[in-house]
């Protein structure tokens, strides 16, 4: 559990270009949750907001590759659950034998990342009933009855709303101001928001970031079929996007 994260700090950047400063802060503060681990709180929790196609949730699958290499991420959908009754589906239905999309995983195996994918979008009650799971790290399995302990996993929330807020808090604007925010701007509840470590902006990529995602995908594409690509410099490519504006808008 106690995993040296800092020798991962590169490999993330590398991975998830264009995201420096939040790549470092989750990095950061996960390293501080596996060092204070305990049984009544989770690794950590952070709210990723912006843009579409800023790398939110990408950020949290390589975070996943790092932390719990063996164990794939629980992705949820949070625009599935649009009424308060669909928390059963999440948490169980009391005395029915399905486990809960989000707690059954999680009994099953312990030590995992849980992406709460467009939490934005969700019902209030929803986000209401993920409390216990966010901030005392444990909740019960409806179905089951078993508790569900969740000191072993770190949460990803995203968010597409509130990014035009948090950008004008600029970097170092504190967590206070960007509860604020989110709750003025996203329509979040501020008890909600209290429960994450970080609240961080992914903002638009530059044109220099989008060339080197293309570069970078096209070569894990030909890697695949045996053939290793070397490339010049991105800003090339994204320059000359610029100058054609046929496709100035990809």
């Amino acid at each position: 559990r106690h995993k040296d994260l800092g020798q991962y700090l590169d490999w993330l950047k590398e991975n998830v270009r264009g995201q420096d400063e939040a790549v470092t802060r989750v990095t950061r503060a996960l390293q501080r949750g596996l060092e204070l681990a305990g049984p009544s709180r989770s690794l950590g929790s952070f709210l990723l907001v912006g843009p579409p196609g800023t790398g939110k949730t990408f950020l949290s699958q390589m975070a996943a590759k790092a932390l719990t290499p063996d164990t794939e991420p629980l992705l949820l959908r949070m625009n599935q659950y649009k009424a308060p009754e669909d928390a059963s589906a999440l948490f169980g239905m009391p005395g029915g034998t399905v486990p809960g999309a989000l707690t059954g995983p999680v009994l099953e195996e312990p030590h995992r990342v849980v992406i709460l994918d467009e939490v934005d979008k969700c019902h209030p009650e929803i986000r209401h009933s993920l409390f216990d799971a966010l901030d005392a790290g444990r909740c019960r399995d409806k179905g089951s009855g078993r508790m569900v302990d969740f000191s072993g996993c770190v949460f990803f929330a995203t968010s597409n709303a509130g990014a035009n807020g948090l950008r004008g808090l600029g970097p170092d604007g504190s967590s206070v101001k960007a509860r604020d925010v989110m709750a003025r701007e996203a329509g979040f509840e501020k008890a909600f928001l209290a429960r994450f470590t970080e609240i961080l902006l992914l903002d638009t990529l530059s044109p220099k970031a989008v060339a080197e995602i293309a570069l970078l995908q096209l070569a894990k594409q030909w890697r695949g079929q045996g053939i290793e690509l070397t490339f010049v410099d991105p800003a090339l490519l994204a320059a000359a996007v610029a100058r054609n504006g046929e496709y100035a808008d990809y």
